[in-house]
């Protein structure tokens, strides 16, 4: 590939520079960085991440290569955004490393500058992690397409929705790249055997608040632990959740500590989304080592071995749902531990930082 009139190099080596970039408050978004780095850097690769100053993630790294910035919260589309000063900073401190791939984990309107300033140096890739945005934000949508537009591939999470990416950001097939996310993976974590049943992330309607009521109401005799943010549509559905004696719900930012807690004490993962492309948490619970009960809809289906890491069910069966939850949290403990052992196994191969290395540098040896 020749960018600025500079051929690049068909396998990259590792004293070629990777940038990866996370201007995101997400502890999400900010993991996927900070775990990869490690394991990069283990591996001997030249490798340096921008990210926000106070990083949310307990996995932030903090050595020489790890550098911190002042910027505005993502999208990046606030008074902040304006900070030409700060934005100066950040474009010379990128500039500074002198990358060969220049990798933007979120989307945030200070990508656009940066990545125009560097085309002629770097290989630019964007991150898409919702194509199609679930809330309809204009705004994020408007973001998607100018960072999509700046950079010189757009990765996304699943390969179900890359006609729709291409098409609704006018981008060539061949600039559009599928590859899965990662995670750090701890060890296997036996399951606990508890009755409860967890729900976790931000509190949403598009996340099937609505069906996990009825949801609950169906199954007293499991406990539903919701856990996460809310906005002001969900305040309703929320409030009636917390009046059903099986649920406990803990509204707010979750620490890493009660995150750990909530997992663990786990006998599966929910997932009622109404609308998804890929979810998070399904990963979230393969490194945690719990299946998951979830909604047939998105690409969800490239994340759930229905009958082994956890359930498929049909988008609006809710007796479906209420019985693929009793077939996990009522099954016997031999067949609990089945369960938990074949999510982790799943997820570690597919979701974990050390297995995303080899396929990284595959992808940027592949562009072309």
């Amino acid at each position: 590939m020749t960018i600025g009139g500079r051929k690049v190099m068909r396998q990259i080596g590792k004293g070629e520079t990777v940038c990866l970039v996370c201007l995101s408050d997400n502890p999400d978004h900010q993991e996927v960085i900070y775990s990869l780095y490690r394991k990069m850097k283990d591996a001997g690769f030249n490798v340096h991440t921008i990210g926000i100053e106070k990083p949310k993630t307990p996995h932030a790294c903090f050595d020489e290569n790890n550098h911190y910035v002042k910027c505005p919260c993502r999208p990046g589309i606030s008074a902040a955004t304006f900070d030409i000063a700060g934005l100066r900073r950040v474009i010379d401190e990128v500039k500074a490393l002198n990358p060969d791939f220049l990798y933007f984990e979120s989307v945030h309107t200070w990508n656009i500058p940066i990545a125009f300033t560097l085309r002629n140096q770097a290989i630019i890739l964007e991150v898409i992690h919702d194509v199609d945005p679930h809330d309809g934000s204009r705004a994020v949508e408007v973001a998607n397409w100018c960072c999509a537009r700046s950079a010189h591939y757009v990765v996304i999470r699943n390969g179900k929705d890359r006609d729709l990416c291409a098409s609704k950001y006018g981008l060539d097939h061949s600039h559009v790249i599928t590859l899965d996310s990662w995670r750090a993976f701890p060890p296997f974590d036996p399951p606990t055997k508890s009755g409860e049943a967890l729900f976790f992330g931000r509190l949403r309607k598009y996340k099937g608040l609505s069906a996990l009521l009825s949801i609950a109401q169906k199954a007293p005799e499991v406990t539903f632990n919701v856990m996460g943010q809310s906005d002001q549509e969900s305040l309703e559905t929320i409030q009636a959740l917390c009046r059903l004696p099986n649920v406990r719900v803990t509204e707010g930012f979750i620490e890493s500590r009660q995150m750990d807690e909530a997992f663990h004490n786990a006998d599966c993962v929910v997932v009622p989304y109404e609308s998804a492309s890929q979810s998070g948490i399904i990963m979230d619970a393969y490194r945690y080592s719990r299946p998951v009960v979830a909604y047939n809809v998105g690409a969800i289906s490239e994340q759930v071995e229905n009958g082994k890491t956890g359930f498929l069910v049909t988008s609006g069966d809710e007796d479906g749902f209420v019985g693929s939850i009793r077939g996990i949290v009522h099954s016997e403990p031999d067949s609990l531990a089945a369960w938990s052992h074949r999510a982790y196994k799943f997820g570690l191969k597919k979701y974990s930082a050390q297995e995303a290395v080899s396929r990284f540098v595959a992808m940027l040896s592949q562009l072309n």
